[in-house]
């Protein structure tokens, strides 16, 4: 969040991309780094996993109830974000998911 804010995203927006990093990060880490460039509005954030994203719909299936369950964080990701993109590496790699707010 303070990253963002220093970016020159509005504390409010800076928030929500903060959020929607955290929520990817929790459904699928451990993550092992974290890449993060731009400036306000296009800010991005690739987190870089140990393990590949089992499920090649994750975030595109809304949770059931309407509220995100553990492993469901990518749907609220995919609401907030303007892009998301999750890549699995080569075999034996982990996933890297790329998240841009506007």
């Amino acid at each position: 969040r303070a990253w963002a804010a220093g970016r020159g995203l509005p504390a409010v927006d800076a928030g929500r991309f903060g959020r929607a990093v955290e929520a990817a990060a929790a459904a699928h880490g451990p993550v092992v780094e974290v890449l993060a460039w731009g400036e306000a509005p296009a800010c991005v954030c690739e987190l870089r996993l140990c393990r590949a994203v089992a499920d090649p719909l994750a975030g595109f299936v809304p949770p059931p109830g309407g509220e995100p369950e553990p492993g469901q964080g990518l749907w609220f990701t995919r609401q907030v974000c303007a892009y998301v993109d999750v890549r699995d590496g080569a075999a034996g790699d982990g996933a890297k998911i790329r998240v841009q707010y506007a």
